[in-house]
C-alpha cells in the first residue's frame, strides 16, 4: 500500500497492442511509449526499495524485453523473411529507444548499487528468426503413436481435421484476421483475447464440434503433446490419468525412439534434414 500511495498502482501488464496483426505509426508510438513507461515506473520502485531496505537478494522482472520483440521482431531483426522494409525504415528507431532506455535504467541503477554488489541479467528464453513451424501431434499421429477414439463422432471430426476443417481455421483465423483487424483498423479496443476466446469457445463448444485432445484414445495413445508444438509427453502409466507406456525400460525405448525419428525429420519443401542443437 505505501509503493502504491508513493508511486501510484504497481504494473505488470502492458495494454495490448496486437501490432503483428495491425499496425500504423500511431499505434506503434503509443506502445513503445507505454513499455518505457512502464520500464522507468519500475526501476524508479526498485531504486527507492534498493536505498530504503537492506536485502540480501532483489529481483526485478522487466517483461518489455520481450513483449517488444513478439510485436516488431521483423522490426528489429536485420535479415527477418517477413519484413517490409519501408516499415523497418519507418519504426526501428522507435523501437530501438526501448532498449536504450533500458540499458540507461541499468547504468543509473549500476551507479547506485556499489562495485561490492553483483549484478546478474538473465532471461527465460532468447527470441530469433520463424520461418516454419512444424505441429508435433500431427507428426505424432502420422506416425502411429496418437490415436483417436472409433466412435462415429470422433472419427467425424478427424476426417474433416484431415480437410482442413478445425477451429483454428474456421474461428479463430476468422477472428484474428478479420473482427481484431476490423477493431484495430478503425481505432477502437477490440475485447481482451482471452474473454473474447472464452466466450467464443462457450458458443461453439469446440471439443464438441472440432477435433481436440478430449477425442484420443488414451488406451492406444503412447505420445502427445498438449499444444501441438513444445515437450511432447510419453502417455507413461502411473504418471499420466490413462497412461499405457510402462516406465523403465519401456519408457526409454519409445524416448530413444521419437528422438531418433525427429533427428530425421525433413523439410517436405527442400528434402533437407531439419537440424537442431
Amino acid at each position: 500500500m505505501k509503493l502504491k500511495k508513493k508511486f501510484g498502482p504497481y504494473r505488470v501488464i502492458l495494454k495490448p497492442a496486437f501490432l503483428n496483426i495491425y499496425r500504423n505509426e500511431k499505434r506503434v508510438n503509443a506502445f513503445i511509449d507505454d513499455c518505457i513507461k512502464m520500464l522507468q515506473y519500475k526501476f524508479k520502485v526498485a531504486r527507492y526499495l534498493l536505498n530504503k531496505c537492506n536485502f540480501d537478494v532483489t529481483f526485478l522482472h522487466e517483461w518489455g524485453t520481450d513483449t517488444v520483440q513478439h510485436q516488431l521482431w521483423d522490426i528489429l531483426h536485420p535479415n527477418d523473411q517477413h519484413c517490409n522494409p519501408k516499415e523497418k525504415q519507418k519504426y526501428f528507431l522507435k523501437a530501438i529507444s526501448y532498449y536504450q532506455a533500458l540499458d540507461q535504467e541499468i547504468a543509473d541503477i549500476l551507479s547506485e548499487i556499489g562495485e561490492d554488489v553483483s549484478l546478474l541479467i538473465v532471461s527465460d528464453h532468447g527470441f530469433g528468426p520463424l520461418s516454419k513451424m512444424i505441429n508435433l501431434n500431427v507428426w505424432l499421429i502420422r506416425e502411429g503413436y496418437l490415436k483417436f477414439k472409433k466412435n462415429f463422432f470422433s472419427q467425424l471430426k478427424f476426417f474433416l481435421w484431415k480437410r482442413g476443417v478445425n477451429y483454428n481455421n474456421l474461428i479463430h483465423t476468422f477472428l484474428v484476421n478479420v473482427v481484431l483487424k476490423f477493431f484495430l483498423k478503425i481505432g477502437l479496443n477490440p475485447p481482451k483475447p482471452p474473454d473474447a476466446d472464452k466466450m467464443l469457445r462457450l458458443l461453439t463448444s469446440k471439443k464438441r464440434f472440432f477435433l481436440s485432445l478430449a477425442d484420443v484414445d488414451w488406451s492406444k495413445t503412447r505420445a502427445y503433446t498438449k499444444t501441438g508444438v513444445g515437450q511432447i509427453v510419453i502417455n507413461q502409466k502411473g504418471r499420466e490419468p490413462q497412461g499405457i507406456v510402462n516406465p523403465g525400460t519401456e519408457f526409454s525405448e519409445l524416448q530413444k525412439e521419437l528422438i531418433e525419428k525427429l533427428r530425421c525429420l525433413k523439410d517436405p519443401e527442400t528434402g533437407e534434414v531439419i537440424k537442431s542443437d
